[in-house]
């Protein structure tokens, strides 16, 4: 199977030979004879017969082009963890963390102190100015359209995690919750009782969501099962964990 890696090599690699073949020396123009200046004439090849010209050498400059592109492609694809972890005085909003690694689930960094929940009796509520309070279960949480990305999360000077994030934005359970148009401001409350405040335009922007899996799998209690609020392009002390309320204002 080819990873997403693998093909972005592919396609880099086929951009290096096109431009080895761009960059290729031009030959000065042939007198009539077809022989270059001050070669004696040679039998031209019979008409369909191929001219092997492979082995013709390079120029220094296309050999050097060639070289600089073909790094620049193992660059593209080869950030580390720890180039990752440089990131920490980084604003999350100014960096494509689409060139550095996925963190694995083992690898995430813990922050707080887990809350147990008991997911049958767990309830989700939004109320507040809607028109339709909810309350809703684990499961239903979860027949709601999702959506899958990879966020950077940062936390200033301490560490840095890029992670693949699934769940349900807030904006969708606002929708089903009929937002008054008075409201203004939507608060998210967590177990532990931390909340974060966003205003309505933030949370539609669609940038907002509440992750209810982390790199494919059901997220774990100490990263804020049943569900954690992920959000792009801010810092990691914004994201609240075990949420059990959003509170419209």
């Amino acid at each position: 199977m080819v990873t997403g890696d693998t093909h972005l090599y592919l396609l880099l690699t086929a951009f290096v030979i096109a431009s080895v073949i761009a960059c290729a020396p031009v030959p000065p123009e042939a007198p009539a004879n077809g022989n270059p200046p001050g070669q004696a004439a040679v039998e031209s090849p019979e008409a369909g017969q191929r001219v092997d010209n492979s082995s013709a050498p390079l120029t220094e400059n296309t050999t050097a082009a060639a070289s600089t592109l073909q790094q620049t492609a193992v660059q593209a694809i080869t950030k580390t963890e720890a180039d990752l972890q440089k990131l920490t005085q980084g604003n999350p909003a100014d960096i494509d963390n689409s060139k550095y690694p996925v963190t694995p689930v083992a690898k995430l960094h813990l922050t707080g102190n887990p809350r147990q929940v008991d997911i049958a009796q767990y309830r989700l509520s939004v109320d507040g100015l809607v028109d339709h309070p909810l309350s809703l279960s684990y499961d239903e949480i979860k027949k709601y359209p999702s959506v899958t990305e990879v966020v950077l999360l940062i936390c200033p000077d301490v560490f840095v995690d890029n992670a693949q994030w699934t769940g349900v934005p807030v904006a969708t359970l606002l929708e089903a919750a009929a937002i008054q148009s008075k409201a203004g401001k939507i608060t998210i409350i967590g177990l532990d009782s931390y909340r974060q405040t966003f205003t309505r335009d933030e949370i539609e922007k669609g940038d907002v969501f509440l992750a209810y899996d982390v790199d494919g799998v059901q997220l774990p209690v100490e990263h804020g099962f049943p569900l954690r609020l992920v959000v792009k392009g801010r810092y990691g002390n914004i994201w609240v964990k075990w949420i059990d309320r959003i509170e419209v204002n």
